[in-house]
């Protein structure tokens, strides 16, 4: 499927990475469910947004697969999306990000997967409730620990509230270049989505 994606700004600086080859969904379509059109991110319009005090290239998502998406999505996505271009020395990396679906508070739901210039690798396992939560929610629902910061919510449908979360990861090597991130998806019933990535 072909996406219609927002064409990145040409004046945007290298630490707001870009996703454009890896997007598999678009903010405005309901892209888990084409027959739910209510079920988008509509309310996030694309361009740079300055969300928890971070500057993001917002214009599509990635989407993993999971247990439930799997049963449940008439769609087909990947549970490892490989080769997100980096090539920068940094110290601290701030994904937005969230999950469809719930999982208990703790359980690893995905990965993240940091490749460096010198040949290094390190995964940074994804909990439910600690690094991100379902990105439906009602007001009197989940509190999310410190690993974590709800910065954007809106109103998809009447009763229906979505949100998405910033977690900044710090890298365990910032002496040589991050060449590139892998994200990878669980086996469980939550489905992590990120919508974009900068780095410092």
């Amino acid at each position: 499927m072909e996406l219609r994606v927002v064409p990145r700004s040409k004046d945007l600086g290298a630490k707001l990475i870009d996703l454009s080859e890896h997007y598999n969904g678009l903010l405005g379509d309901s892209w888990q469910y084409t027959r739910y059109e209510e079920n988008s991110l509509a309310g996030l319009a694309p361009g740079v947004h300055r969300l928890g005090g971070i500057n993001f290239d917002v214009r599509g998502l990635i989407q993993l697969d999971s247990r439930e998406l799997s049963l449940r999505s008439s769609r087909r996505f990947e549970k490892r999306v490989s080769g997100i271009d980096v090539g920068l020395r940094c110290r601290k990396v701030h994904f937005l990000h969230a999950v469809a679906y719930r999982s208990g508070r703790g359980e690893v739901v995905g990965h993240y997967v940091f490749s460096f210039a010198n040949g290094e690798t390190w995964e940074r396992p994804l909990r439910y409730g600690i690094d991100m939560a379902d990105w439906w929610f009602a007001d009197n629902q989940e509190q999310i620990e410190e690993g974590s910061r709800v910065v954007w919510r809106s109103q998809t449908a009447p009763n229906r509230l979505v949100r998405l979360f910033v977690t900044s990861i710090d890298l365990p090597n910032s002496d040589t270049a991050l060449d590139r991130i892998d994200l990878v998806g669980g086996d469980l019933d939550s489905a992590p989505f990120v919508i974009a990535i900068t780095v410092e």
